[in-house]
């Protein structure tokens, strides 16, 4: 099975998914990127190319790191990264400093859920960072064309500001998840919402077949009786959930970074620390690449893979507007309706406006 998918027409990535009937409903590889698909292969050959399902590696010429890692001039291949609950999986990828790249993947049966936000999602970013653009673990809404980022760590809140700000306040949406950015303009990327007991709202729970309200009860009570161990978020398509609260891009107005604490505080901050938080945080998420940048590195120091997070930061300076607020707000463990108001009200204040710091009890 082939599928054919386009970012705003800036990004065109395949994936070509090799496993069938169960290990495919298990992937789910179309719903995750359901909302950039297209029926037809496009007459551009795609940025990026990713296989799903075993293949040999190609190791003529390779030198070897640490016993597991194999890398020649544009070409790396990982023996095997392990899961939670007994997941494992593989991958090698060529083209690594050209204009196409191709990624083979292959997973078993518990480590198939993982590729997508392990191994595709980083390979997006890698991607866009080519072509100029800022790839950010954040969420986005706006108001006509004035958009505000929230960016921070999961569970950090920012899906619940998201569904908040469109399902009460009439804001718009433009990701929960990822957005990307360029020259001060943010552009959606329409992931599924991950849903988990916190964060579900009656709005997003009216809208869920009986399937899906199924699944989402069951893995509560999984994550019940495992003691928390095993959490499950169940994926909503947020295309379906907001059809007209849809916007495709925004300038960015404001930029706010979320951390988790005790009660809610919020404060200006300055622009470099917020670069560099956010660099922080898209390491953090795509954390096994952390490690596979600086072993091919150890290769090819000046290669683009090797110097991607710098890169990658150097992009945030030129991408995100100078003159606009940024903030950090503390977001306490259970946000409250007071808490969502407070935040959403600060939406459109300039610095001259803001105290060095609020709490909120």
């Amino acid at each position: 099975m082939i599928y054919h998918y386009t970012v705003h027409h800036i990004f065109n990535f395949d994936i070509v998914d090799h496993n069938v009937g169960s290990l495919r409903k298990l992937l789910d590889i179309n719903q995750r990127y359901q909302a950039f698909r297209v029926p037809l292969a496009l007459d551009v050959p795609p940025d990026l190319t990713i296989e799903v399902g075993s293949f040999t590696p190609s190791l003529t010429g390779c030198n070897i790191l640490d016993d597991e890692y194999y890398g020649k001039p544009g070409y790396m291949y990982h023996t095997g990264i392990s899961e939670k609950l007994g997941g494992n999986w593989q991958f090698d990828v060529t083209g690594l400093d050209a204009a196409q790249c191709k990624v083979r993947v292959n997973a078993n049966l518990s480590g198939l859920p993982f590729i997508p936000g392990r191994v595709i999602d980083f390979f997006i970013q890698y991607m866009l960072t080519k072509q100029g653009y800022s790839f950010i673990h954040a969420s986005a809404i706006s108001l006509g064309n004035k958009a505000a980022i929230y960016s921070g760590r999961g569970g950090g809140g920012k899906t619940t500001i998201a569904l908040e700000a469109v399902d009460q306040k009439g804001f718009n949406y433009l990701g929960d998840n990822f957005v990307i950015c360029k020259d001060g303009q943010v552009s959606s990327f329409f992931s599924p919402l991950n849903m988990f007991g916190y964060n579900l709202r009656p709005s997003v729970w009216r809208t869920l077949s009986k399937t899906k309200k199924l699944r989402f009860k069951v893995w509560n009570l999984v994550y019940r009786f495992s003691g928390g161990y095993v959490k499950v978020f169940t994926p909503i398509s947020s295309v379906k959930v907001f059809p007209n609260a849809l916007q495709a891009s925004a300038d960015i107005a404001e930029f706010n970074s979320l951390l988790s604490g005790q009660e809610f505080f919020y404060q200006p901050v300055d622009r470099a620390k917020i670069v560099k938080r956010t660099v922080s945080n898209q390491k953090l998420e795509f954390f096994p690449f952390v490690r596979h940048t600086a072993l091919y590195g150890c290769l090819f120091p000046e290669s683009d893979f090797a110097r991607h997070w710098e890169i990658y930061e150097a992009l945030l300076y030129r991408n995100l507007p100078v003159n606009i607020p940024y903030r950090q707000i503390t977001m306490p463990e259970k946000i409250t309706s007071n808490v969502l108001k407070c935040v959403l009200d600060l939406y459109g204040t300039k610095d001259e406006t803001i105290n060095t710091g609020n709490v909120i009890a």
